[in-house]
């Protein structure tokens, strides 16, 4: 099963992160939320400091509803970074009675172009078994140029890219959704109250990943953080914070 961090009591809310990040990264957000809400953040296969491996045949979303199974949550708000949002809106799709609202923050969209250049030069060192500059190439990309600029979250950030394995550029591992196909239409089906959350300064693919959630999702609202860029929950936490408190209490 997924490792997962819990804390608080009330309605359950479900944080899945972003790719070479792990269950720390919505610290921030357990500390503003736990009063009033039972936080659990997962940690997705291969990620983290202490990486778990996926089973074979289950994929990320049917992953988390074992751990929501597990400590007999019937139904949560479920919140997703990047790829933790293309994973979100996976589980939304295939289990909807378990999600309560969901919230799309700076999410992939399947299907669609991420704009990430560093990616292949970050597999091909990760696969050379130069992690460490495969780590620094990573946090190099434009995806991250904001956050890195910002002297409180550059180190922490440092520290995630440094705690990631690299399985998935070596191909030891894939992060795999209940339906192969990108969801497309499918996203036309989702049920529940969607918000979508972007920061202005995020790359314009994302910014446009975030257009395309908030017009085919029936229900969703789109939220621009001033500012902020791909790391917007960390980068513009306060304004992130309410924005999910008045979501939920809505």
């Amino acid at each position: 099963m997924l490792t997962f961090v819990e804390q608080g009591r009330g309605s359950a809310v479900l944080f899945v992160h972003g790719f070479g990040l792990d269950a720390r990264m919505w610290q921030p957000q357990i500390e503003a939320l736990a009063d009033k809400h039972r936080t659990i953040a997962v940690t997705l296969p291969g990620f983290g400091p202490n990486p778990t491996t996926s089973s074979d045949g289950v994929s990320a979303a049917r992953a988390i509803l074992e751990v929501l199974d597990s400590l007999n949550v019937e139904r949560a708000h479920v919140v997703g970074h990047a790829l933790g949002g293309a994973v979100a809106a996976d589980f939304a799709l295939a289990f909807p009675h378990r999600v309560r609202t969901l919230v799309l923050v700076a999410a992939l969209l399947r299907g669609r172009n991420s704009g990430i250049a560093s990616w292949t030069p970050a597999a091909t060192l990760a696969r050379e078994g130069n992690m460490t500059a495969a780590a620094k190439t990573w946090l190099a990309d434009p995806l991250f140029a904001s956050a890195m600029a910002n002297p409180d979250l550059a180190p922490q950030l440092r520290e995630f890219a440094s705690d990631y394995g690299g399985a998935h550029w070596r191909d030891e591992i894939t992060t795999t959704f209940e339906s192969a196909d990108p969801p497309g239409e499918r996203l036309a089906s989702i049920t529940a109250p969607t918000l979508v959350v972007v920061g202005t300064e995020d790359l314009p693919t994302f910014r446009a990943m975030a257009d395309e959630y908030a017009t085919t999702v029936p229900r969703a609202r789109k939220v621009e953080l001033s500012g902020a860029g791909h790391m917007a929950s960390l980068e513009a936490s306060p304004a992130f914070n309410a924005a999910l408190r008045n979501f939920f209490d809505a």
